[in-house]
C-alpha cells in the first residue's frame, strides 16, 4: 500500500515496533502529541494491510527535524526505510523545507550508512546524548540551496527595499 498519514488507531503498532527497534522508545502519549502537534508530520509505511514502519519529523519554517523513523525488525534489509526517508524528504522539499536535521546514535551503522547514502553530512556531535551515555552524531542535508542575491535576508529583514 504505501505511505499514509499517521492516525490514533496506528499507535499501539506504531509503539510495538518502537520497542522493538529502542533501548529507550518513546511512549505512546508522545506520538498521540505528534499527532496534535501543528508542526508534526507523521506518517506510517502499511505493507499487507499492517503498519510496517513510521517516520515523524518536524518542520519549522524551512528546517526539518527528523524526529523518529522506524521500521519493524521483519521487514528490514527490505528497503523501508529508505522508502520511508526518501518519502518524507521528498515531502520536506514540496513544503519548501531546505534543510533536514538528525541525530543518530554514533553506534548505530545501518542507519548511517541509511542518511549517508541520500546525502546526509556529520555536522557534530551531541556528548552522551542518550540515556545510556552513547554519543550523537548530528547530521545535516541541504535539501535547496537558498538563492542569494548578495543582499541575504538583510533587506526584508530591515525593509530596504532599494
Amino acid at each position: 500500500m504505501g505511505l499514509r498519514r499517521a492516525r490514533l488507531e496506528d499507535l499501539p503498532r506504531v509503539v510495538e515496533i518502537e520497542r522493538a527497534s529502542y533501548s529507550y522508545p518513546w511512549r505512546e502519549s508522545l506520538f498521540a502529541r505528534e499527532l496534535e502537534n501543528p508542526f508534526s508530520h507523521f506518517f506510517v509505511w502499511v505493507e499487507e494491510g499492517m503498519v510496517v514502519g513510521y517516520a515523524c519529523y518536524w518542520l519549522v519554517e524551512e528546517e526539518a527535524y527528523l524526529a523518529n523513523i522506524a521500521v519493524d525488525p521483519p521487514w528490514r534489509r527490505r528497503g523501508v526505510g529508505r522508502l520511508l526517508l526518501e518519502e518524507s524528504l521528498k515531502r520536506v522539499r514540496e513544503l519548501g523545507g531546505r534543510e533536514v536535521v538528525l541525530e543518530v546514535r554514533k553506534g548505530n551503522r545501518p542507519a548511517l550508512s541509511l542518511y549517508r547514502s541520500v546525502g546526509f553530512k556529520v555536522v557534530g556531535m551531541r556528548p552522551r546524548h542518550y540515556e545510556d551515555g552513547e554519543d550523537a552524531w548530528v547530521m545535516r542535508l541541504k535539501i535547496q540551496e537558498v538563492e542569494d542575491d548578495g543582499a541575504g535576508d538583510y533587506r526584508e529583514a530591515y525593509g530596504n527595499q532599494r
